[in-house]
């Protein structure tokens, strides 16, 4: 017999002063049909909660295992987006490691650069000075009655630009090109902002684009995370606090003390 298991014969046979050994009543038979209903019902609760405490437990492990490899995560956001884990989950076993002093967290803050819906339209579209040369490219010389007419708001943003950059001229009720093929430098820095965040950016064309509504400025929270006091590479759960209800259940303090027993030995 092991001596994990001869420990637990033990305590199982523990009795507190003043009490009879715990030995559970027999429980009340039940019908055939109530007693699988209930089996049934309790089969997904149980699934659900075992998955979600080993999920929990894995991520634990996960940053424990770093820490003890590494001495530190240096920003979670990029380590949760290393592992495919939503941050919010990283955050979430982060606080509970912190409660028994396992970690120590130093918050982190991140400027970044996301793509306004109208930001996106003209990343799929090109840009609406892009839209208007092309239009007007297509065509040679073309009515602004009937740019507008194809091209709606895009036409009166674009040909502002256009005519500022001396890519198109006004000929009477018409607008012809003056150059033939320019790169779309708006939606060359929206692809970036896409791809990067905005990171290393010129800081004058973010705010540049942000003045014309294609982007938006966040603030991200994370943290870098060190070892704690108590740092241990694998977590022991610590016995709850007893509470005055509890001492007044002598079954259920000593299943508390076969437990804290049992975490102490192995």
């Amino acid at each position: 017999m092991s001596v994990k298991l001869e420990a637990t014969r033990k305590f199982a046979a523990f009795s507190l002063p003043g009490s009879a050994p715990a030995v559970p009543p027999p429980a009340p038979a039940a019908s055939k049909p109530a007693a699988a209903a209930k089996a049934k019902a309790a089969v997904p609760a149980a699934a659900t909660a075992s998955t979600a405490t080993a999920a929990a437990v894995d991520v634990e492990a996960l940053i424990l295992n770093t820490l003890a490899s590494l001495n530190e995560i240096a920003d979670t956001w990029d380590f949760a987006a290393q592992h495919q884990l939503d941050h919010q989950e990283i955050v979430g076993a982060i606080k509970s490691l912190l409660v028994d002093f396992y970690v120590v967290d130093h918050p982190l803050s991140a400027t970044i650069w996301s793509l306004t819906d109208e930001g996106k339209d003209v990343l799929e579209k090109g840009s609406p000075e892009i839209q208007v040369l092309r239009a007007v490219s297509a065509a040679g010389s073309i009515a602004i009655n009937t740019l507008n007419a194809q091209l709606g708001e895009v036409a009166k943003i674009g040909m502002g630009v256009c005519m500022k950059n001396k890519w198109i001229a006004k000929k009477g009720d018409n607008v012809e090109a003056l150059v033939s093929d320019v790169k779309d430098e708006t939606t060359a820095q929206l692809q970036q902002v896409a791809t990067t965040a905005g990171a290393g950016m010129n800081t004058n064309d973010l705010n540049n684009l942000k003045k014309r509504k294609l982007v938006l400025q966040n603030t991200r929270k994370s943290y870098r995370i060190t070892k704690g006091a108590d740092f241990r590479e694998k977590r022991v759960r610590k016995v709850a606090d007893l509470t005055k209800a509890m001492l007044g259940k002598r079954d259920e303090v000593r299943l508390i003390l076969v437990y804290a027993f049992l975490n102490y030995l192995f």
